[in-house]
């Protein structure tokens, strides 16, 4: 049995697919900052590199745009991840030409910012197991 079952009755697991779709793109993507990047093929400077640049950020933005048309939240995440991944390449880009400073590289600088990215992930953490079940459903 694949991920597309063949009998009528039985649907189609998304929460598989969705996660094999992502890994897919990461790897794709990946490979081809990689490929860029590496100065014996085209280095980060390059025009390849510009287009990947400009592609992967005109690409998402439609990609967003097509998003917020989206009523069904489920259809949803599963077109943001690849948008989101796709839009990350630029920011990687941007990164790798010391356009910012990247607060993963440098943690100690951004003591502030780090503090508010944990109070996040504790206030979302807590409204989640305080919500009521039937909110949930």
């Amino acid at each position: 049995m694949g991920l597309y079952p063949t009998d009528k009755s039985r649907k189609r697991n998304f929460a598989i697919i969705t996660a094999i779709e992502t890994i897919y793109i990461l790897w794709a993507f990946y490979i081809l900052l990689m490929i860029v990047y590496d100065p014996g093929i085209f280095g980060d400077r390059h025009l390849a590199t510009y287009i990947v640049f400009w592609g992967s950020l005109i690409w998402s933005l439609y990609l967003i745009l097509r998003l917020l048309k989206y009523s069904r939240m489920a259809k949803a995440v599963r077109y943001a991840i690849p948008a989101v991944i796709i839009f990350w390449n630029s920011v990687e880009i941007l990164g790798r030409w010391n356009f910012f400073k990247e607060i993963w590289v440098h943690p100690g600088e951004y003591s502030l910012e780090l503090l508010l990215i944990f109070g996040a992930f504790i206030g979302v953490t807590v409204l989640t197991i305080f919500t009521p079940e039937r909110e949930r459903a």
